[in-house]
C-alpha cells in the first residue's frame, strides 16, 4: 500500500512538471472510437459545413497510433464551401494567454484551422488560419491563438471549440491545443 502511494505521488509529480506541454484536447489522436460511432469520441461533424468522415484503422498509414480520420467535403451540400469537424468539448481559455492549435494532415485540396469562440451569451465569432494547401505527406499545420487579441476582443471569450475545415479530401491525425509556455 505504502509503495503504491509513493508510486502515485511520483507519477503525479512527473506528469505535472513545469514546462510540460499538456494537450487540452482529449482524444486528439482519435484512438477512442466505437464501431457504431460516425466520428471518434469528442468530435462532431459541423452541420453548417457538411462532410463525410471515415475512421481509418492502419498503424502503418497513421501519422501516429492506429486510428486517423479521412475527411471529405460533401460538394453537393457545401456548394464550394468546406466540410468541417470540431472538438465538441468546449475548452476554457484565459484572456491574453497564447495557445497553439496543431493538426497533422495530408491530402488534396486545402485545410483551414478554426477557433469557434463563445462567451456566456453563446457564439461570438471565429478565428481562422485561412486556407492552406495540403501536401501528399504528413505535415503539421498550426494556428497561434490569443483570446482577447481578435476582432472580437470587446467580448470576453470564455470557451472555444477547435475545428478543422477541409476543401476536397484530407487525412487528419494528432490534433492538439496547448498553452504556449513563455520562456523566463
Amino acid at each position: 500500500m505504502k509503495r503504491d502511494m509513493i508510486f502515485l505521488f511520483v507519477f503525479l509529480f512527473l506528469t505535472n512538471l513545469p514546462g510540460e506541454i499538456k494537450n487540452l484536447i482529449e482524444n486528439g489522436g482519435f484512438e477512442k472510437y466505437q464501431e457504431e460511432q460516425m466520428v471518434p469520441e469528442g468530435w462532431v461533424i459541423n452541420n453548417g459545413y457538411p462532410c463525410r468522415v471515415t475512421v481509418m484503422k492502419d498503424d502503418q498509414l497513421a501519422c501516429e497510433g492506429k486510428i486517423f480520420l479521412r475527411i471529405d467535403e460533401d460538394k453537393e451540400k457545401t456548394k464550394g464551401n468546406s466540410g468541417a469537424v470540431y472538438y465538441s468539448k468546449g475548452l476554457k481559455v484565459r484572456k491574453d494567454t497564447e495557445y497553439k492549435f496543431s493538426v497533422f494532415a495530408r491530402g488534396k485540396g486545402k485545410i483551414s484551422l478554426f477557433i469557434y469562440e463563445y462567451n456566456d451569451g453563446g457564439f461570438i465569432g471565429s478565428v481562422s488560419s485561412g486556407d492552406i494547401e495540403l501536401t501528399p505527406e504528413w505535415k503539421e499545420y498550426s494556428l497561434v491563438y490569443i483570446p482577447g487579441v481578435t476582432k472580437y476582443s470587446n467580448a470576453s471569450v470564455i470557451r472555444i471549440n477547435p475545428a478543422i475545415h477541409i476543401k476536397e479530401s484530407a487525412y487528419v491525425d494528432n490534433v492538439s491545443f496547448t498553452e504556449v509556455k513563455k520562456e523566463n
